[in-house]
């Protein structure tokens, strides 16, 4: 019975490692809908549909497809500072 109970609770642990967490930087754009900026799932991050918005001023990086993409990095850099992702390769 104890052995029984004890797989059982690894097995929430588990799971609860592979649920989906928002995540939000407050140095990040905010969103634009009703959507989180990024998203943790067992050890990854998710981010979608980032744009290359300057956060202190809300407004798009326009000038090069150079300064977009450094934009988009940026931003993204901030949920991955903000994220604990475990390094072991399980």
């Amino acid at each position: 019975m104890l052995a029984k109970t004890i797989y059982s609770l690894n097995n929430i642990n588990k799971n609860r490692e592979n649920m989906k967490t928002p995540i939000f930087s407050e140095k990040a754009p905010k969103p634009v809908g009703p959507y989180s900026q990024a998203a943790k799932a067992g050890k990854f991050l998710f981010v979608s549909g980032q744009l290359a918005i300057d956060p202190k001023e809300g407004k798009i990086v326009a000038e090069t497809m150079t300064l977009q993409t450094r934009q988009v990095m940026e931003n993204t850099s901030y949920f991955r500072q903000n994220t604990p992702l475990s390094n072991s390769q399980e």
